[in-house]
């Protein structure tokens, strides 16, 4: 179940002898599930976001500030009652768990401030800066031990745009600056600093139905600076839009890559930097009621990590794989009727997805961690009842995947590792969901 509510409200307030408007916000939401098995209980999700906001003619000055709670179920993987070799991992009757009373939680507070300055008006010549703070902590609890990790970070982005008829020139400067304190019941873990700074200058030039963007720049982090960029273009022609896009990142690296984990997760000795490469197609048609969109990605990753279970299942490794990992997808996405109000609709998208084979052990566990097929159908209805205050959607979804063997839950750190070699994969099946919504 969940629960949401937003109050808004607008006052007059002269200040310095100018008149200006003062907005005001605020919202709670929260939710709360039972979970499919003893120990996956959702038993508290909370959100909190308060923002003041002061306008006057070109410029204006926010403060806000979002807190998130969230309290989970993290048992240590299921057990079915059959106790042999079983069919489906869906057979929950009976089902048992590890580890029922372990839990995950996490507390987060976010504030910050942002001015703007709207020198020429209507978005011509714009000014922006943000500043704020985050604080978060997170534990993971169960009867053997409880692990607690405390992290702060200081964050900033500075923006300039400078607006025409058809183009618009952008130039950002973000920089961040993060502290992890990670503690245990036995263990103590060596803090760490991880600090980020990106600038990037973006040309974006519109011209009927044409778009197109341009952004280079720079990512400068602790292990070295990479350069980054991005180009797209985006044409109509009459009912159909193609788009293109090519990007290059540096490689995302999270804290716990350069910390570890203490016995549970060993820190990477090198960090890469990247790059990571990405190339993007579409093109889509639109005539009456249908609509068809055919898309294709390619990736290309220099330096690329991730996380592999081990044979003790307490601790998980991190890992650099060695060549450039590819990896391909293209599928399809068609619609009847997509955007009906009333009546009947339908909505397909099938997917087929490929890597690279090199011959390198890392690259075929990835390889193995999605299916080389998989599709998402739904039949549906939209329609009006009592006297038209409810707008009810009742629909049919199925899903089917080939067989793979996806990741498995590690409890302590909360990661979805690449499983051993060998592990039992996830059979080639289909699911079918009835899904009803209202409002």
């Amino acid at each position: 179940q969940k629960v949401s509510g937003l109050h808004t409200q607008n006052r007059r307030l002269a200040v310095g002898g100018r008149d200006g408007v003062l907005n005001l916000l605020f919202s709670y939401g929260g939710e709360s599930a039972d979970g499919e098995y003893p120990g996956s209980r959702l038993t508290q999700g909370r959100q909190i976001y308060s923002r003041v906001k002061f306008l006057r003619p070109g410029w204006s000055l926010e403060l806000g500030d979002l807190y998130n709670k969230r309290s989970v179920g993290a048992h240590g993987g299921v057990v079915p009652r059959i106790t042999n070799d079983f069919e489906s991992i869906y057979q929950r009757l009976g089902a048992t768990v590890v580890d029922s009373d372990a839990r995950r939680s996490t507390k987060r507070n976010d504030v910050f401030a942002t001015f703007r300055r709207d020198r020429g008006g209507a978005g011509r010549n714009v000014t922006s800066a943000t500043a704020g703070y985050s604080s978060q902590r997170f534990e993971y609890r169960r009867q053997a031990d409880t692990l607690t990790v405390r992290s702060t970070a200081l964050f900033f982005r500075l923006s300039h745009a400078l607006a025409r008829t058809r183009h618009r020139l952008t130039f950002d400067v973000d920089g961040s600056t993060n502290t992890a304190s990670p503690r245990s019941d036995d263990l103590v873990f060596v803090n760490e600093t991880d600090s980020r700074l990106l600038a990037t200058a973006t040309e974006e030039i519109r011209f009927g139905a044409l778009h197109a963007l341009a952004k280079l720049g720079l990512e400068t982090r602790v292990d070295g600076t990479q350069l980054v960029g991005k180009a797209a273009v985006r044409q109509s022609f009459g009912p159909a839009v193609f788009g293109l896009e090519a990007s290059q990142t540096a490689q995302p690296i999270s804290q716990i890559d350069r910390t570890g984990l203490g016995p549970f997760l060993a820190p990477i000795d090198e960090v890469p930097i990247g790059p990571n490469r990405l190339v993007r197609t579409t093109l889509s048609v639109a005539a009456g009621p249908l609509d068809l969109t055919v898309l294709g990605t390619l990736t290309g990753n220099a330096t690329w990590t991730d996380y592999f279970a081990t044979e003790d299942p307490d601790s998980v490794r991190a890992a650099v794989g060695t060549g450039t990992l590819r990896v391909v997808s293209a599928g399809l996405d068609f619609g009847y009727r997509r955007q009906a109000q009333r009546g009947f609709y339908f909505t397909a998208q099938p997917t087929v997805f490929g890597a690279s084979k090199t011959g390198d052990a890392l690259q075929e566990l990835y390889r193995s961690t999605v299916p080389d097929f998989y599709a998402v159908a739904s039949l549906g209805i939209r329609y009006l009842i009592f006297q038209r205050d409810l707008d009810l959607d009742i629909s049919i979804r199925g899903r089917f995947w080939s067989e793979f063997a996806g990741r498995a839950f590690h409890p302590q750190s909360g990661l979805l590792v690449i499983p051993v070699e060998g592990a039992r994969p996830v059979e080639t099946s289909a699911t079918l969901d009835l899904v009803v919504t209202g409002g």
